[in-house]
């Protein structure tokens, strides 16, 4: 059975047209990626920044950071408890359950999906009963009620909710390894994978049992276990172990797997923003770095007091020093001069991060900022200052 469903609505966008595109080497010279993305944790935050939201988006954007943040501040830093936080956490699981689900086959992509549909449900349940008042968040929450409402979907949460209680974790699709090598006995486990492991020898992955190669792994340096993939041998053989929970499971996927739509995973990249953003403010204020509500305008000007640099704290810069910015539709373009190593480039990413910042319904960080006119945003920046080779000339020629 297909559960035929229209697009997810994004809980950043209207239905409105988007006004355009940032080139993504803006992000790289006002060197917002590097404080706002994070290759280790697949964090792209520069990615919905890039799409140009229009114009009534932004405040309606503001009007959602609001409600997140008074979500966290009623939660009082529990993370589970934040209704947002724990919506973010189904989907964080729904997207590692699917990335173990892919490539499967058999009765063990049948037994991953039925641990998928947990999350997924969970995910579904709390969006439908998020108490939000500001547009995304309630049309989130008219969503996923009627997305619950339609037929076989109240059967599917029922047959989802008693398979949790019984199916394994998929750990088994897991190898662990710390500091001290590969080791089959993960920790903190008594039930179906310490059975797994009592009946399948330890190997160190000469044979493809734990690993789908040989050789060392990285570790991470604080000598956290580091979760791999394993082979599909060893998944096989581990849910050959229970053979009457693996036909349950693959009745389950028969009767469900049109219930899962991977396009849900989407959400992955607004909630990355999102929460990158919350938490680039606090640490801002924590810093006693001022920020302020945008103001925009109808005239084509961008002013601001005491406008700061953010991607200064990627540096662990503390001494951060404001500057004030005066473009106006009489004055729209400025020559800024001084020695190598002055705080022009930094005065220029001062004007920069703080125009997208504004632009995505985000705070600027400076006492008041002023901004209209703006449909898009370019920059050039040497990929180095030493100008060793064609020179700044030559780089601006080409």
């Amino acid at each position: 059975m297909k559960l035929n469903v229209r697009q997810f609505p994004s809980l950043l966008f209207t239905d409105e047209p988007r006004r355009g595109d940032i080139a993504p080497e803006v992000f790289r010279d006002l060197k917002l990626n590097t404080l706002l993305d994070s290759e280790e944790n697949d964090v792209r935050v520069t990615e919905v920044m890039s799409g140009l939201c229009p114009r009534g988006d932004i405040a309606k954007r503001r009007e959602l950071f609001d409600e997140v943040r008074a979500m966290r501040e009623g939660a009082g830093g529990e993370f589970l408890d934040d209704p947002f936080g724990a919506l973010g956490f189904a989907l964080w699981e729904v997207k590692e359950y699917d990335r173990a689900f892919r490539g499967r086959s058999g009765a063990v992509r049948a037994v991953v999906f039925a641990c998928l549909c947990r999350p997924l449900c969970d995910f579904c349940r709390m969006a439908s009963d998020l108490e939000g008042k500001g547009f995304f968040t309630s049309r989130l929450s008219r969503f996923f009620t009627e997305y619950r409402g339609r037929p076989g979907f109240a059967g599917f949460e029922a047959e989802t909710a008693r398979l949790a209680k019984i199916l394994p974790e998929t750990s088994f699709l897991r190898r662990w390894r710390s500091g001290e090598g590969l080791s089959s006995d993960p920790p903190g486990d008594e039930g179906f994978v310490t059975r797994i492991c009592a009946r399948i020898p330890y190997t160190a992955g000469a044979d493809g049992m734990f690993g789908e190669e040989d050789g060392p792994a990285p570790v991470y340096e604080d000598g956290d276990e580091l979760y791999e993939r394993v082979s599909d041998a060893f998944a096989e053989k581990a849910v050959s172990l229970d053979p009457a929970l693996a036909e349950e499971a693959c009745a389950f996927f028969s009767k469900y797997a049109g219930f899962y739509d991977s396009g849900i995973l989407f959400y992955d990249r607004e909630f990355d923003f999102i929460n990158r953003i919350l938490s680039l403010e606090e640490e801002l204020c924590g810093r006693g770095i001022p920020l302020c509500d945008p103001v925009f305008t109808d005239g084509r000007t961008v002013t601001a007091k005491n406008a700061c640099d953010i991607t200064l704290i990627a540096k662990n810069e503390t001494n951060i020093v404001p500057n004030d910015i005066f473009l106006t539709e009489k004055e729209p373009f400025f020559f800024l001069s001084g020695a190598n190593g002055g705080g022009k480039t930094t005065y220029l990413r001062a004007v920069g991060t703080n125009v997208l910042l504004a632009l995505s319904g985000a705070r600027a960080a400076a006492d008041s900022f002023t901004l209209g006119g703006i449909d898009g945003v370019f920059t050039h920046f040497p990929q180095d200052e030493d100008f060793i080779g064609e020179g700044r000339f030559g780089s601006e020629k080409r």
